[in-house]
């Protein structure tokens, strides 16, 4: 995934950023930044929502009485 982030961020900069006004641009840029973080951020979050929710039925009412047997 990493490999196709970096790969997909300077085109996708220099899309952004290519219909902007030379004084414009670093706002523009970091609008894309921020959006994109703001992205990272939100699928990550739905990830583990999505993660947690289809293993609630597994994790233990108290999860200190199974660490000697996980750990052991």
């Amino acid at each position: 995934m990493s490999a196709g982030v970096g790969l997909l961020v300077t085109p996708t900069t220099a899309t952004v950023t290519s219909g902007i006004d030379t004084r414009d641009a670093g706002a523009a840029s970091g609008l894309m930044n921020t959006t994109r973080q703001l992205g990272g951020a939100l699928g990550l979050a739905v990830l583990v929502a999505v993660a947690g929710a289809s293993d609630a039925g597994r994790v233990p009412a108290d999860p200190a009485a199974d660490h000697g047997r996980v750990f052991s």
